[in-house]
């Protein structure tokens, strides 16, 4: 069983992504965008440990670049994003998942969509694939809530997940 630490908004929080890392002891790191270089910084920092990120919408406004990234772990096909800002918001997020990635068939072939952006927690099993954000692991969010990261467990049998609170002293 691989253990992934999956991290997303992290807005400059170094400090706090090292301190869960240290804290989980992952197999795999996944950041989900929004301050790449704070993943670039931690992957510096513990080079033995595999790692997967994305650009969110702070990183770049250019549209030629990777927004989206597939990867296997275990055999799960995992789509990871940061998601399309122009569907991710609290209204429309419970009413259809299928907008945050668009109409396209892009996300067909995943079993799982790890993305962020929205700074909630939120994990799912729908469309016949589980779906989750981690919430944010940076300082600030727009939505009020305590800084949280993911855990997931995976195995080619199984996955366990964990959404877990920070205690933001």
């Amino acid at each position: 069983m691989k253990k992934a630490l999956i991290l997303s908004d992290s807005h400059k929080a170094v400090d706090r992504m090292r301190a869960v890392t240290e804290k989980e002891n992952p197999g795999i790191i996944i950041h989900l965008g929004d301050h790449l270089s704070d993943a670039v910084k931690l992957k510096s920092e513990y080079p033995d440990i595999e790692m997967y990120y994305v650009l969110g919408n702070t990183d770049s406004q250019n549209d030629d670049e990777e927004w989206i990234k597939r990867v296997e772990i275990c055999g799960w096909r995992i789509l990871l994003t940061h998601g399309n800002p122009a569907f991710l918001n609290d209204s429309n997020l419970n009413e259809d998942l299928s907008e945050i990635f668009g109409k396209d068939g892009r996300c067909d072939d995943a079993d799982i969509i790890l993305f962020g952006h929205i700074h909630a927690p939120y994990l799912t099993y729908r469309y016949d694939k589980w779906i989750m954000c981690p919430g944010h692991i940076g300082r600030s969010s727009r939505y009020n809530v305590p800084p949280t990261y993911g855990v997931m467990k995976i195995s080619t049998e199984k996955i366990h997940w964990k959404i877990i609170e920070i205690d933001d002293d």
